[in-house]
């Protein structure tokens, strides 16, 4: 995506199954209801997602469905929080593999405090 991006961007929600498995279903709900609404683009693994408590193959699923539902509808933004670079790097190459239009970087946490 060239030029600015900017307007209403909703974050995603995690939703789960009652069998603790990422909910296909509910996550494709959501971005179409993203896509319907108007929204601008889509962001997804901010704190609204509960990404902290999502196994790294989890967030990567989420990047993945997101991208998918969308189909190019929409930009879309994801938050790399990981807790090394390297990993950092990783996730921020993943998303855009997966199409994504911009990163949010966030820093890692910090250790002992």
């Amino acid at each position: 995506m060239t030029g600015p991006q900017g307007g209403i961007y909703p974050m995603l929600h995690a939703f789960f199954t009652a069998s603790d498995a990422l909910d296909r279903e509910a996550m494709r709900r959501q971005v179409h209801a993203v896509v319907k609404g108007g929204a601008h683009g889509l962001a997804m693994l901010g704190l609204g997602t509960e990404v902290a408590k999502l196994s790294r193959a989890e967030r990567r699923t989420i990047v993945e469905w997101a991208a998918e539902d969308l189909g190019g509808a929409l930009p879309f933004a994801v938050t790399v929080a990981e807790g090394d670079q390297s990993d950092a790097v990783a996730a921020a190459r993943a998303a855009q593999d997966a199409g994504a239009a911009f990163v949010v970087l966030q820093p890692p946490p910090l250790q002992g405090t």
